[in-house]
């Protein structure tokens, strides 16, 4: 029986309307319906992990789902053409075994397997969650996926892929940048652990979700005014203590900048007192800060290059600067694992083993 069509009813929300004609459409539209199932940008993050409501376990990073959806498109082709399976609502365990022995015999990273293995998992979910709302209560199970994972790396048929990319100098990159937008988009990197995404625009007042913000832990932040839901806050929200430090005893000033990151989640970072009032200065003659990444991306290759340094692109600096800032946390008098998790927090992360990667 192939994938039927549905249409949400925008009148009430928690309940689905199907027609209950039948489509024969191809994989990638098979797939496109469940994407559109379970994928909700706008979702808040306390409805998606309640297993009360109607939504949890929902997507609503895009970059994760354009991910989940182009392996899920894979996978179901491979059935397709291995095992003629044309609906994927016949997909089983046994497809997602070949599958995945299958990809750990073309000598994958483990990263890899395991972003294969994490997709697995929410293809399972989308047509469970499918099946249920269509009146068929089908359970899917795709435990294969783990024990093929596990068996792999166990014995070491896939290899780390995750290398240190921290620059031994980066002062000395940011000096061989030309462009003054560059050095400082660079700094902002380097001193406060952001994502090229997060720096390469930054608007003098953010419009964000005010849920958004609390669950983040931001609600002491300067908002200028809420409407319909939604804040509207500084970019720029002055300087101040670094907190962690105080509670130390170690009275650091810093630079507090608001910027929205992987996924549209919300943080400050702290940056030098010379770098905020440097972007303070371009904001009140620019109103805003703003450069090309395609061509800072290049400017810092070009400047790796010429040093005789391997590049790590932008990155590099985030990464420098939680080896940093782990060394910091730790001086001032916190215990490496409680140093991992402010750290984790404050690049906008959750647990701690994700700064582990980064100390590689």
């Amino acid at each position: 029986m192939g994938l039927k069509a549905y249409h949400l009813n925008t009148t009430t929300p928690t309940r689905w309307d199907f027609e209950r004609h039948q489509m024969r459409g191809s994989v990638k539209w098979q797939v496109t319906q469940l994407v559109k199932l379970i994928f909700e940008k706008e979702l808040s993050k306390t409805k998606r992990r309640d297993e009360e409501d109607d939504k949890y376990n929902f997507v609503t990073q895009n970059t994760t789902m354009q991910t989940y959806k182009l392996l899920w498109i894979e996978f179901a082709t491979y059935a397709k053409k291995y095992f003629d399976v044309k609906d994927v609502e016949n997909l089983s365990n046994k497809h997602v075994e070949a599958f995945m022995n299958h990809k750990v015999n073309s000598h994958i990273s483990k990263q890899t397997i395991e972003k294969i293995s994490s997709a697995l998992g929410k293809l399972e979910f989308a047509l469970t969650y499918f099946s249920k709302i269509n009146g068929d209560g089908k359970v899917y199970d795709f435990n294969y996926r783990t024990k093929v994972l596990n068996f792999a790396r166990e014995f070491e048929l896939v290899y780390d892929g995750y290398h240190g990319r921290a620059y031994v100098n980066p002062q000395k990159i940011i000096n061989e940048l030309a462009d003054p937008m560059f050095k400082l988009a660079a700094k902002l990197q380097l001193e406060g652990g952001a994502r090229v995404g997060g720096i390469d625009y930054i608007p003098r007042e953010v419009k964000i979700s005010h849920e958004k913000l609390i669950v983040n832990k931001l609600e002491d932040i300067r908002v200028i005014c809420i409407e319909n839901k939604k804040a509207i806050v500084y970019s720029l929200q002055g300087i101040a203590f670094d907190k962690h430090l105080f509670a130390k005893g170690v009275k650091k000033k810093v630079g507090q900048i608001l910027t929205v990151e992987k996924g549209g989640k919300p943080g400050l970072i702290s940056v030098s007192i010379a770098s905020y009032k440097s972007l303070e200065r371009i904001m009140d003659d620019l109103g805003e800060f703003s450069i090309n990444r395609f061509a800072y991306m290049c400017a810092i290759n070009k400047a790796c290059h010429k040093l005789g340094f391997d590049s790590e692109g932008s990155h590099g600096f985030r990464w420098t600067h939680v080896q940093n800032r782990q060394q910091e946390l730790v001086e001032a008098g916190y215990l490496t694992d409680e140093a991992m998790l402010i750290n984790s927090h404050e690049h906008k992360h959750w647990r701690k083993e994700i700064t582990g990667h980064y100390l590689s």
